[in-house]
């Protein structure tokens, strides 16, 4: 759900006996805001670490082992992850996977990613036609 990493990958990447070239793929994703665009403007990162504001004021914001990168990355939406996660783990053939939770990316961050043809970001938008994951009667508020 992004935030700084950086503690936990050092943690996980040393009790596995592991360097940062062994991360190949990261996947990514928030409940508030895309994550990708942030971590693309390295600019801010320094910005916010100069200041010590917002996660800047975290230890290790800026490292490599937050960042990684090096890595291929990937932004999969909120609920999308949610589904992918049970999915993964369903003992069966077929089904359905039900997300219900309080908040997620805005109707409108996800048509935005798709009318920009981000191809880094995966949003329940993407499938579109192939089944129903958004209802089709969503009206965006004014």
């Amino acid at each position: 759900d992004s935030g700084n990493v950086a503690s936990l990958v050092e943690k996980c990447l040393e009790q596995l006996d592991l360097n940062l070239d062994n991360i190949e793929r990261v996947v990514v994703n928030n409940h508030h805001h895309r994550v990708l665009p942030l971590e693309d403007d390295l600019g801010a990162i320094e910005w916010e670490e100069g200041l010590q504001i917002n996660d800047g004021a975290e230890s290790g914001y800026g490292d490599e082992e937050n960042l990684l990168s090096h890595a291929e990355k990937l932004e999969m939406s909120h609920h999308l992850a949610h589904a992918y996660s049970a999915a993964a783990q369903c003992p069966f053939d077929s089904g359905m996977v039900v997300v219900m939770d309080g908040m997620g990316e805005t109707y409108r961050a996800m048509r935005s990613a798709a009318e920009l043809g981000e191809e880094r970001y995966v949003s329940d938008m993407l499938f579109d036609g192939q089944f129903q994951c958004i209802p089709s009667d969503i009206r965006e508020r004014n």
